[in-house]
């Protein structure tokens, strides 16, 4: 249902979160001010998932990273099933590897990310989550997801 990755900003010292739903390709960006250690992933992730309805907190896909260490605590709150790709796999989570993509257009390579804060990050997924898909028959990804929020 959903996968999980970081951007790395500049000099591996700043990152932003990125979660992506499957189905509808909607993508949260998450601001990380104060580090990307597995402790800070654990508060981004499970503040997030507060706001994501019950039905569509089903699984969760991540890499391998040292930044989602504490995934049991977030599998036990939320009631999710978690799932690791294959070391160096980048195609085994493909959505979010094209999510990055896009937030790469606005945070480039060398982008200290630790100065993006939060209202950025929300305008930047607002953008990407409001542009039309060919995949998703010419829908938005916040067409999708309200849709499945309403039911």
């Amino acid at each position: 249902h959903w996968e999980a990755d970081g951007v790395i900003g500049r000099g591996n010292k700043s990152a932003v979160l990125t979660l992506q739903e499957r189905s509808t390709r909607f993508g949260f960006i998450l601001d990380m001010p104060e580090g990307y250690n597995s402790l800070t992933v654990l508060a981004a992730l499970t503040e997030t998932f507060d706001q994501i309805p019950t039905q569509l907190r089903k699984t969760l896909t991540l890499d391998m990273g040292s930044e989602w260490a504490r995934w049991p605590a977030l599998a036990a709150t939320f009631g999710l099933n978690i799932f690791f790709c294959d070391p160096h796999s980048p195609w085994q989570r493909g959505g979010i590897e094209r999510f990055n993509g896009q937030v790469r257009f606005f945070f480039p390579r060398g982008t200290d990310l630790g100065n993006v804060g939060q209202v950025e990050t929300r305008r930047v997924a607002g953008v990407i989550n409001g542009q039309r898909r060919r995949i998703l028959g010419g829908d938005s990804p916040q067409a999708r997801y309200d849709a499945l929020i309403v039911r």
